[in-house]
């Protein structure tokens, strides 16, 4: 395999961006349309980058380097809390004013807090932190309320999180065990690449080629180069 750049992760991030169905700022989206689209900033897994690249440590540097330039946010998500999202950190923070708008969350609270994110690249804030960083205990129950914040199991700490990114795990979640399953229903449990992308996934609105990169980045199937195309084998 040719060596391969940040310059590749950079583009990589961006086309899956490009696929993201993110409904469109000027509102022109049309009823059916909204229905087969997410109201969120576009987002890309982490693990979708390994999908295209061995060597994963390389990924999670660059990965690094464009979250700490304020580019990208990082953001842990999933009923696991072991996933990271990532986000375009201005349309993280405008998705993050409107969804306040949306509450009974002090936009001024949130619109402190956000600035707090862009100069500090955590993906979780303690309740020391945000003391120091002077927010009461209730400006820290707005931004839950806001759901800029989740509550993690660890007492007096807290995930950043993406408001109204529910909708998205379900139907992330949805696709990956569709793909799974169908996989598993195969004679040898694999199947071409091309042969699955062209499969209907009946309970996720995200595309195919996103939900494959999906359970390759995450090593549910395994990818083998073949004289007629990749083939993904189930991994158990």
């Amino acid at each position: 395999m040719k060596k391969r750049s940040c310059i590749d992760i950079d583009q990589l991030i961006e086309d899956l961006f490009n696929e993201f169905p993110k409904r469109s700022e000027d509102g022109l989206d049309t009823p059916s349309e909204r229905k087969t689209k997410f109201n969120l900033p576009c987002i890309v897994m982490q693990h979708q980058l390994y999908a295209y690249f061995d060597n994963r440590t390389f990924v999670d540097k660059r990965v690094e380097d464009l979250v700490r330039n304020g580019k990208l946010r990082a953001i842990r998500m999933g009923r696991t809390e072991d996933e990271t999202a990532l986000v375009q950190i201005e349309q993280y923070l405008e998705h993050c004013r409107m969804a306040a708008e949306a509450t009974k969350a002090s936009i001024q609270t949130v619109n402190k807090f956000l600035q707090v994110v862009k100069s500090h690249g955590e993906v979780c804030f303690s309740k020391e932190f945000l003391e120091g960083a002077h927010f009461s205990t209730k400006q820290i129950s707005e931004l839950i309320q806001a759901g800029v914040l989740t509550l993690r199991k660890i007492v007096g700490s807290y995930w950043l999180s993406i408001p109204n990114v529910g909708e998205f795990i379900k139907h992330l979640e949805n696709g990956r065990k569709q793909l799974v399953l169908t996989v598993r229903k195969t004679k040898f449990k694999q199947i071409h690449r091309t042969e699955l992308s062209e499969r209907k996934i009946a309970k996720s609105k995200l595309p195919i080629k996103y939900l494959i990169d999906d359970i390759i980045g995450l090593d549910l199937v395994e990818k083998m180069d073949s004289t007629t195309g990749d083939v993904l084998r189930l991994n158990d």
